[in-house]
């Protein structure tokens, strides 16, 4: 969890750092991702709205900020102490606070790297907190239509509340697809 710390102050942190003053967007989007693991079968939807942004390093580089709400489902399977496998639902709603990191690579086409400390309405995973950390990356294609802009996208996500393996930290892993559209201000 100490990366995802760093990673987390390193976007919000660097965002206030930038000398450009701050853009205002209008960019919304849902993710769709799939769970990676067996034993963690959890499908998660998140909603997205980007609201600032600042460049850097030529307009190579945007430090964006936003809000990014999740609904997740599913179940997870894990451990007991006795060391028998126990199956349990993993339904969960979550609201945080969003930072995101956008690399242009060539045209449209970009890196995008979020974290987000997410706080859900219950314990999430089963037997994890009300507090986690969630982390993206993935590559994006970005291009203009009408006035607006679309972006589509591949993005791995982690969620975790790092208190270490086991039982009191069960994570989730997953893949998936974003598609945000970008309004004109």
């Amino acid at each position: 969890m100490a990366w995802g710390l760093l990673t987390l102050a390193g976007l919000f942190g660097g965002y206030a750092l930038v000398d450009t003053p701050a853009t205002h967007l209008q960019e919304f989007g849902l993710d769709r991702f799939e769970p990676l693991h067996a034993d963690r079968q959890i499908h998660l939807t998140n909603a997205h709205a980007v609201l600032r942004e600042k460049q850097t390093a030529g307009g190579a580089l945007s430090l964006r900020l936003g809000l990014v709400a999740q609904h997740a489902r599913g179940e997870i399977t894990q451990l007991t102490d006795s060391l028998s496998q126990q199956t349990l639902d993993s339904p969960g709603t979550g609201l945080g606070l969003c930072a995101e990191a956008r690399l242009r690579l060539w045209g449209g086409l970009h890196l995008d790297a979020s974290a987000a400390p997410m706080l859900y309405d219950r314990r999430f995973p089963a037997g994890g907190t009300h507090y986690n950390g969630m982390f993206q990356a993935g590559p994006s294609f970005s291009w203009p239509m009408g006035t607006g802009r679309w972006t589509i996208g591949a993005r791995w996500l982690h969620i975790s509340n790092g208190r270490g393996l086991g039982p009191d930290n069960p994570s989730t892993e997953g893949r998936g697809l974003v598609l945000r559209y970008q309004l004109p201000l």
